[in-house]
């Protein structure tokens, strides 16, 4: 099959496209989400008198809230933790 140049020109707009607009918009989405249920997972625990499953629950939400949230901030924390405990370049 040839393609036309118009389908050309086409597909080489269609492959600059960036999805940070949709990473916008579903990160924090699903984030919110999962905080849910593990706030209500943390409640379960509670009532349970279970502190494990409850600080696990928080720990859970907080890693949640900061890679749906803060995706960027997130990635250079795990990458200074690398250098830290690898030492040199990650």
């Amino acid at each position: 099959m040839i393609l036309a140049g118009a389908d050309v020109m086409q597909l080489a707009q269609l492959s600059g496209t960036s999805l940070d607009p949709l990473k916008g918009i579903i990160l924090p989405m699903i984030g919110t989400v999962v905080v849910i249920i593990l706030a209500f997972r943390s409640a379960v625990a509670f009532a349970e008198d279970k502190p494990g499953k409850l600080v696990g629950a928080w720990v859970g939400a907080v890693l949640a809230v900061m890679v749906c949230f803060f995706p960027d901030t997130t990635l250079n924390i795990l990458k200074g933790l690398g250098q830290l405990v690898l030492g040199g370049q990650v």
